[in-house]
């Protein structure tokens, strides 16, 4: 398809994750809005196997090695990767769904373990479409005009047009199995498993492969850290509609590979002192970075810190923004906390009144 499309050879910007079950029409939507959200051109390409594999001969580019294909090759190039969700949430239970998601987040955890925090990594954005049709897109970061106003207004308008997404779905995401995810070929399964199993076995081993070893501790890591990037974006979703956030808390502080931390509840008027203690308490042990977005709150204080200071000790960095906060009083609880944690190399508040 690509061929007809186009004369030459085409470098992709964002590779498209989806189940194939979806109305093509919902497709475009998401793809439609997607674009429209990134301010992308009109000449941005999409990576979307169907168009851009021969279907009549995939099976020759499906090798032996999943981390040798197309699909990881296209991956690797892009900007980032658009999971696209049925109104089932079908890719969730899809092993190469799965595994596209798994190399993301697997690639950035080798990054915060080399100490690269600032390196450019792969985005995942998340679209779907609603009851109504109306496709939405969760966007990893502020994107298209809300990343050139002021840190705090493009966050309150990202929270704005990313409200009415369907939390039902995201949800889904944090019940990830990759070892009991479906396949239409069984061998594309073995394959896949034994890649995350085995990541350091030659090409030319899995040849001879016919199984794969049954709860290996690597598929657990994989959904853990699938659970926890979809619970966090699905916290803002959750306390904006007063549910409670013990599940997404559960899934985060499992995820005990995660180093960084970046959570916005821009705007969120009854985000309280409580909420706050819950997402802390939530923190893996050996988290490096968090950052904390909490302007127009309903923050009040920051007297948590103190109690649950044993969850901060392994920070490296600390930004805290509840600019806009009205009902906040004091910060004197982290004043307090940063006594004991001593690996702290970079601060940063944000706390002026508009």
């Amino acid at each position: 398809m690509v061929e007809i499309m186009a004369i030459q050879v085409q470098r992709p910007q964002w590779f498209v994750s989806h189940a194939w079950s979806e109305p093509v029409c919902k497709f475009l939507a998401c793809l439609e809005q997607h674009a429209l959200v990134r301010e992308l051109s009109s000449s941005t390409f999409y990576w979307v196997c169907a168009y851009a594999n021969n279907q009549h001969s995939v099976d020759e580019d499906i090798k032996i090695n999943p981390r040798s294909t197309s699909f990881y090759r296209a991956m690797q190039m892009s900007e980032g990767v658009l999971l696209v969700l049925d109104s089932a949430g079908r890719p969730f239970e899809r092993i190469w769904c799965c595994f596209e998601e798994a190399i993301l987040e697997a690639t950035e955890a080798i990054e915060h373990r080399e100490g690269n925090w600032s390196r450019r990594r792969l985005l995942l954005d998340v679209g779907a479409t609603d009851t109504h049709d109306k496709a939405h897109v969760l966007t990893d970061g502020l994107a298209g005009a809300e990343s050139r106003m002021i840190g705090i207004i493009g966050l309150h308008h990202k929270a704005a047009r990313e409200r009415h997404f369907p939390l039902d779905l995201l949800e889904k995401g944090l019940k990830v199995k990759i070892e009991d995810a479906h396949v239409t070929e069984n061998i594309d399964k073995v394959r896949i498993l034994n890649s995350i199993a085995l990541s350091r076995l030659e090409t030319c081993d899995f040849e001879h492969l016919q199984s794969y070893p049954t709860g290996d501790p690597n598929f657990q890591r994989v959904d853990e850290a699938l659970h926890s990037h979809f619970a966090l974006a699905s916290w803002y979703g959750f306390v904006l509609q007063g549910r409670c956030t013990e599940l997404l808390a559960t899934a985060i502080k499992a995820d005990v590979g995660r180093k960084i931390v970046q959570l916005s509840l821009t705007g969120c008027q009854n985000f309280f002192d409580h909420e706050l203690d819950v997402l802390i308490q939530s923190l893996p042990s050996e988290l490096r970075v968090l950052r904390l977005d909490l302007g127009f709150s309903g923050l009040e204080t920051l007297d948590m810190f103190t109690s649950s200071v044993q969850c901060l000790k392994s920070l490296v960095q600390l930004k805290l923004r509840f600019t806009g906060s009205a009902h906040f009083r004091t910060a004197a609880g982290l004043g307090v906390a940063m006594r004991e944690m001593e690996n702290i190399m970079y601060l940063e508040l944000w706390c002026a009144e508009l």
